[in-house]
C-alpha cells in the first residue's frame, strides 16, 4: 500500500508537470544548436550592432535611427540587442548559436508562464497538457529556435496574461510577483514591437470588468468598492509605466521622443509598407493583397488538430472558469486576429506575426480536454479520450523527430501532408533549411578544396553568416534563383522560397543539376546545385557584346545539358529576338512558361515580339495579363503606354502611365507620353501637372 502510494505521489500530475518543464529548459536550448539562420536574423543582428554603436558613441553614430531601407528604427528589438551584447561579452565565434540558445530559453519561459496560467485556471493536468501542446506544435517549436521577434513578443503576452490572471485570483491580496509579470510582460512586448501597446487597454478593460464582477453585489459600494477600484487603477498605471520605460530603454528612436515616436512606430507597423510576393492557395500574391482569411486559414492548416479540436470544444463545453478570466483569455486569442482582418494588415510568412495568440489557444484547448475528461466517470470513456489525445500528439511528434531542424514546415492532416501542399502554400519561408544544406556542402567539399582556392557559392539567402562555421573559405554570391545563370558560381544553395507556385507543384523543382536535397517528408525545400559547365556565363558576355550568334550557340549547349534552365531559355529567346527570329523566340518562351507560367520576364518578351511583328493588340493583351497577376511589374505600364499610343488609344495610354507613375514609373519618356495623351484628351489640368513634373526632371 505504501509503495503504491509513493508511486502515485511520484507520478502525480504535479510532479510530471514540473519534470516536463525541466525537460523543456534542457531540450529547447539543445535543439536550437542545430537551427538554421532565419530570413530576418542577419539584418536584425546588424541593426543590433548599430544600436550598440549608438549608445557607445554617446549618440554620435546615428545609423540606428536612420534606416530608410529596413525601417528597423521603428523596432525596439530588445532581445536582438541583448544577444549582440552577450556575443560581445563572450567574444563568441558563432554569434548565431548564442542568439538561438537565448531565444530557446525565452521560448522555454513562454511555455513556463503559459502552463502556469493553465494551472491556475484548470489545475496541473491542464498545465501538463499545455506543455505537451506547445512542445509538439511544429510551427511554434521551429520558431522557438531562431525567431527573436515573434517568440519574445509572445513571451511578453504570456507573462502579461499570467500576471493578469494571478491578480484576478489573488485580489485583494497585493501579489507583487503578478504585478511585476504585468509590467515585465508589457515592457517586453512593447520593447519588441510597438504593437505591444495593445496590452494597455487590455489591462484597464479586464481589470475594470473584474472589479465590476467582484463588487457588483456587495453592500457598501462607496466605502469599499471605489477605494479598491482606485487602488487597482493606481497599480495598473505603475505597472504599465514601469513596462513602458523598460520597453524603450534600449530603443534609440523611441528614446528621442518617448511620447511621439512609439506612436509613429505603431502607425508604420499598422500599415507596413514592405510587400512580399507569397504563395497562398496556389496563387502568387503580393502580401498587401492577400485575402482577409489569410491568417485564419494558416492557423487552421498548420496547428495540430488535437489543439484545434480542443479550442473548438471549449466553446460548447459548460465553462467553470470565472468569466473575467475566461473573457481575458478569449479576447487575447481572438481580438488580434480579427483586428488584423479589420485593418487589412500586411501579413506574410505564415502566421508568425500572430504567434502570440497561440499560448492562449493552447490554454483554452487544454482546459476543454480536461473538462471533457472530468465530465465522464466511466473508465472506458476516459480511456478513449486519453487515446484520442495520444493519437493527436503522435503525428506532430513524429514530424518533429523526422524533420528537425526544419520541423516548422508542417501541415496538419486536415490540410494534407507537406508533399500535398508544395506549390499551394509557402514551405520554408524563413530559410531554415539553408544551414543543413551548407553543413552538407561543408562535409562534401572540406577535404577536396585545394589550398588557396575559394569556391564561389551562390544562394538566394545571404551566406556571409556561415563563413565562420565552414571548414574552408568561400565567396558568397547573393542571387535570385531565376537569375542564377547570370552570375559566376561553382556551387549553389537555393531555398524554394520566392519560387512560383506552378513551378513548385508542377514537377520542375528541384533543377536537374541538384546534387543534394533538404527534404521535409518527401518535399525538397532547399537544394544544393553544382555548376557543371559555365557556358551560360560566356553566353551572357557574348550577348552583352551583341555577339548574338555566338551567344545563341552557347545557350543551345547549356540547354542540351539543362533543358529546364530558366535563365538560359530567357536569354536564348532574347538572342533570337535580336536575330529577328520571333517565332523561334516565342517557342523558347513557351517552354519557359511551361516551367514557370508566371514569369513576368518571359511574357514581357513575348509581348515585345508581338510589337516587333506589328501585332500591338496581342502585345496589349499580354501586358494586361501580366498586370492581372503582378500589378507591381512597372515595365508593363511603360509598354502599355507605348502600345496604346500606337493603337491611338489616348485614354488607355493615360490610364496605364498614370497608374505606373503612382507605383514608381518615373522615366521622362513615359511622363512625356502621358502628357501628350492627356493633352489629346483635353485634360489640361492633369497635363499641366505632369508637364511641371517633367520640367523638374
Amino acid at each position: 500500500m505504501n509503495r503504491q502510494s509513493n508511486l502515485s505521489t511520484l507520478f502525480s500530475f504535479r510532479n510530471l508537470f514540473w519534470f516536463s518543464l525541466v525537460c523543456t529548459f534542457v531540450l529547447l536550448p539543445l535543439l536550437s544548436l542545430d537551427a538554421g539562420i532565419s530570413g530576418d536574423e542577419p539584418v536584425h543582428y546588424q541593426h543590433a550592432e548599430y544600436v550598440s554603436n549608438y549608445f557607445n558613441s554617446n549618440k554620435a553614430d546615428t545609423a540606428a535611427i536612420h534606416t530608410p531601407y529596413t525601417n528597423l528604427k521603428y523596432y525596439g528589438q530588445v532581445v536582438d540587442n541583448l544577444s549582440y551584447r552577450l556575443n560581445s561579452w563572450l567574444d563568441s565565434s558563432e554569434p548565431y548559436k548564442t542568439r538561438h540558445f537565448l531565444n530557446a530559453i525565452l521560448a522555454a519561459l513562454l511555455i513556463l508562464f503559459t502552463s502556469l496560467t493553465a494551472k491556475s485556471v484548470s489545475g496541473y493536468r491542464a498545465a501538463l497538457l499545455v506543455v505537451l501542446f506547445l512542445l509538439l506544435s511544429p510551427r511554434f517549436l521551429g520558431h522557438s529556435y531562431n525567431n527573436l521577434k515573434d517568440i519574445p513578443f509572445a513571451l511578453g503576452f504570456a507573462l502579461f496574461t499570467w500576471g493578469m490572471v494571478g491578480v484576478m485570483k489573488q485580489w485583494p491580496r497585493l501579489g507583487l510577483l503578478h504585478w511585476f509579470g504585468i509590467a515585465l510582460g508589457f515592457g517586453l512586448a512593447f520593447g519588441i514591437r510597438s504593437g505591444g501597446v495593445l496590452l494597455v487597454p487590455i489591462a484597464f478593460l479586464f481589470l475594470f470588468l473584474y472589479w465590476l464582477h467582484r463588487y457588483k453585489n456587495q453592500s457598501g459600494f462607496v466605502k469599499q468598492a471605489l477605494p479598491e477600484g482606485g487602488k487597482l487603477i493606481g497599480l495598473i498605471l505603475i505597472a504599465l509605466l514601469l513596462g513602458f520605460f523598460f520597453g524603450i530603454i534600449d530603443w534609440p528612436f523611441a528614446r528621442l521622443n518617448p511620447w511621439v515616436n512609439p506612436i509613429k512606430s505603431l502607425q508604420m507597423m499598422t500599415h507596413y509598407e514592405v510587400s512580399i510576393r507569397t504563395v497562398f492557395n496556389g496563387d502568387w500574391i503580393w502580401s498587401e493583397n492577400l485575402p482577409w482569411y489569410y491568417a485564419l486559414k494558416w492557423i487552421m492548416i498548420s496547428t495540430p488538430l488535437v489543439v484545434s479540436l480542443g479550442f473548438v470544444l471549449h466553446f460548447i463545453r459548460i465553462r467553470k472558469m470565472p468569466w473575467p478570466v475566461y473573457s481575458l483569455l478569449l479576447f487575447i486569442t481572438i481580438f488580434p486576429i480579427f483586428w488584423t482582418i479589420f485593418q487589412q494588415s500586411n501579413l506574410y510568412g505564415g502566421w508568425r506575426h500572430l504567434l502570440f495568440v497561440y499560448p492562449t489557444i493552447c490554454i483554452l484547448s487544454a482546459y476543454a480536454w480536461i473538462e471533457l475528461f472530468n465530465l465522464y466517470k466511466r473508465r472506458l470513456l476516459r480511456f478513449s479520450i486519453l487515446v484520442l489525445l495520444g493519437i493527436g500528439l503522435v503525428g506532430p511528434a513524429l514530424h518533429v523527430i523526422k524533420n528537425h531542424p526544419v520541423e516548422y514546415v508542417y501541415f496538419n492532416h486536415l490540410a494534407g501532408s507537406v508533399d500535398k501542399n508544395q506549390g499551394k502554400f509557402e514551405t520554408d519561408y524563413y530559410f531554415h533549411a539553408v544551414r543543413p544544406a551548407m553543413k552538407w556542402l561543408n562535409r562534401e567539399l572540406a577535404g577536396d578544396i585545394q589550398f588557396g582556392k575559394s569556391p564561389r557559392i551562390a544562394s538566394n539567402f545571404p551566406l556571409e553568416p556561415f563563413a565562420e562555421v565552414m571548414d574552408f573559405t568561400f565567396e558568397p554570391v547573393l542571387v535570385n534563383y531565376y537569375n542564377r545563370g547570370k552570375e559566376d558560381w561553382d556551387y549553389a544553395v537555393f531555398s524554394s522560397t520566392y519560387l512560383g507556385p506552378q513551378q513548385l507543384g508542377g514537377g520542375y523543382w528541384p533543377p536537374l543539376n541538384t546534387i543534394h536535397q533538404i527534404q521535409v517528408n518527401h518535399t525538397p525545400v532547399c537544394v544544393v546545385l553544382e555548376r557543371r559547365l559555365k557556358d551560360d556565363i560566356q553566353a551572357l558576355s557574348a550577348y552583352r557584346q551583341s555577339r548574338f550568334t555566338q551567344a545563341d550557340s552557347l545557350y543551345a549547349k547549356v540547354l542540351t545539358v539543362l533543358p529546364q534552365h530558366e535563365t538560359a531559355l530567357l536569354y536564348r529567346a532574347w538572342t533570337q529576338k535580336h536575330m529577328q527570329n520571333y517565332l523561334r523566340s516565342d517557342s523558347l518562351l513557351n517552354t519557359l512558361l511551361t516551367i514557370h507560367p508566371l514569369s513576368d520576364n518571359a511574357r514581357d518578351l513575348m509581348a515585345k515580339n508581338a510589337m516587333s511583328r506589328g501585332d500591338f493588340i496581342k502585345a496589349q493583351e499580354i501586358f494586361i495579363d501580366i498586370l492581372a497577376n503582378n500589378h507591381k511589374y512597372l515595365p508593363a505600364y511603360e509598354q502599355l503606354g507605348v502600345v496604346s499610343d500606337h493603337l491611338s488609344q489616348p485614354a488607355e495610354t493615360a490610364h496605364y502611365l498614370e497608374l505606373g507613375y503612382q507605383l514608381g514609373l518615373r522615366d521622362s519618356a513615359s511622363i512625356q507620353r502621358l502628357v501628350k495623351a492627356l493633352e489629346t484628351m483635353k485634360d489640361t489640368e492633369k497635363a499641366h501637372k505632369f508637364r511641371s513634373i517633367l520640367n523638374k526632371n
